[in-house]
C-alpha cells in the first residue's frame, strides 16, 4: 500500500506542475485538432506540448465533417477568436470547402460556414491515424450530453427546401436504398473516399465532386441537388422536359438526372 501511495503522490505532482500544468501563453502559435467517429466528436487545442481536450456524445452518424470543426471552435472560442490558428482534420475535401465562396457550398453547410467566418483559420489535411488525441476522444466519448453542445441547430435542412412532394421523396429514398451504385456511393461519403485509382468504377463520376456530396434522411445530395436513383431517372427526365424549358434550364433544374441519361 505504501508503494501505491507513493506512486499516487508522484502522479499527482506530475499533473499539477510544469510542463503538464502551465498558464496559457497567447504569444505562442496554436493549433486545433478535430475528429469524429460514428458516435462522438473530439477536439483538442494544441500549444507546444500542452493539450486541452473536449469530447461529447452524439447519436449522429458522420455525415458532415464541418460539424466537428464548429464544435471545436465553439469549445475553444476564448482561445481562438481574434487570432490566427491552424486546424488539423482527416477530411481532405475540407480544405477545398473552406476556400469556396459561401454561395457555392451545399445548402446544409452554409449556416455552419457562416458561424466559422468569424475565425481566422487555415485548414490542413492530416491522416486520421496521426490525429491521436482527437481520434481517441471521438471514440471514448462522454456518457452524458449537454444540451448546449448539440450541433444539430447549425444545419440547414436541404430536404425541406426541395420542391418535391413527401410521397415522391419517400419513393426516391426507397429506390436509393435499392440502387447498388448509390449504396456504394453512400459508403464512400460516410467513411471517406479513396484516391481516384482505387475508387470503384461505378462511382468514379462522383469523385471530382466528393467535397460536395452529402447525405440527409437517406437521400444523396450533390451541393443542393438531389441525386436520383437509376430506376427513376427516365421518369424524372420526362417531367423535366414536359414544360419545354430548353436544354439549359432543364439541365440546371434536373441536376444529376440529366447527366445520367
Amino acid at each position: 500500500m505504501e508503494e501505491h501511495d507513493m506512486s499516487f503522490e508522484k502522479l499527482l505532482g506530475m499533473v499539477t506542475e510544469a510542463p503538464i500544468l502551465k498558464y496559457y501563453d497567447a504569444s505562442k502559435p496554436i493549433k486545433l485538432s478535430v475528429d469524429s467517429s460514428s458516435c462522438g466528436i473530439g477536439a483538442v487545442r494544441i500549444k507546444g506540448l500542452h493539450r486541452h481536450a473536449k469530447k461529447v456524445r452524439t447519436n449522429r452518424k458522420r455525415i458532415g465533417v464541418i460539424i466537428e470543426l464548429v464544435f471545436g471552435c465553439d469549445k475553444f472560442y476564448q482561445y481562438l477568436f481574434g487570432r490566427t490558428f491552424e486546424v488539423e482534420a482527416d477530411h481532405k475535401p475540407l480544405e477545398v470547402i473552406m476556400k469556396k465562396p459561401l454561395a457555392e457550398t451545399p445548402l446544409r453547410l452554409q449556416k455552419m460556414l457562416l458561424r466559422l467566418q468569424k475565425y481566422n483559420m487555415t485548414v490542413k489535411y492530416k491522416k486520421g491515424k496521426e490525429l491521436y488525441v482527437a481520434d481517441a476522444l471521438s471514440r471514448n466519448f462522454l456518457k452524458e450530453t449537454d444540451e448546449n453542445e448539440n450541433s444539430d441547430d447549425v444545419q440547414l435542412c436541404a430536404v425541406m427546401c426541395l420542391p418535391i412532394a413527401p410521397e415522391r421523396l419517400q419513393e426516391i429514398s426507397t429506390e436509393t436504398e435499392k440502387d447498388p451504385t448509390l449504396t456504394t456511393l453512400k459508403q464512400n461519403i460516410l467513411h471517406g473516399w479513396a484516391n481516384k485509382k482505387h475508387t470503384p468504377d461505378e462511382i468514379k463520376f462522383y469523385w471530382d465532386y466528393r467535397s460536395e456530396m452529402t447525405i440527409e434522411d437517406g437521400l444523396i445530395f450533390k451541393g443542393n441537388k438531389l441525386v436520383i436513383p437509376n430506376t427513376l431517372r427516365r421518369m424524372m427526365l420526362k417531367k423535366v422536359h414536359a414544360s419545354h424549358q430548353g436544354i439549359e434550364k432543364s439541365t440546371s433544374y434536373s441536376g444529376q438526372a440529366c447527366k445520367h441519361k
